[in-house]
């Protein structure tokens, strides 16, 4: 397959979502960050898919407790929902990082 492959990016997801599965966070993060610069040349940098690839990294990124990232992904992820005028999504997302704020989190803040 070539490199943009849409394929390529959902095997990459389905395996960071089995190494997740088994508590192997450090690998599950390796294929869920290739998974967004996949679909980013598959289908556009503001396509919806990507914001839920950055979702899903932001999700684990927090479990290893790499808040910076976190933030970082979250943030994609609501500029892209925005983007796709899906506001109620990015809303969502806004809601879930302000919530893992008020958790002590130092690094999440609530998104713009």
């Amino acid at each position: 397959l070539p490199p943009n492959h849409p394929s390529l990016g959902i095997s990459h997801f389905h395996l960071a979502r089995l190494f997740d599965a088994q508590g192997r966070l450090a690998s599950a993060a390796v294929h869920l960050r290739a998974t967004p610069e996949i679909d980013r040349r598959a289908y556009g940098a503001d396509h919806p898919e990507v914001a839920y690839d950055a979702l899903y990294l932001a999700r684990l990124l927090v479990r290893r407790g790499d808040c910076e990232g976190a933030q970082t992904a979250f943030h994609e992820a609501i500029g892209i929902y925005e983007s796709a005028g899906m506001s109620e999504e990015a809303e969502r997302v806004r809601k879930e990082a302000a919530a893992l704020a008020r958790s002590g989190l130092p690094a999440i803040t609530s998104a713009h």
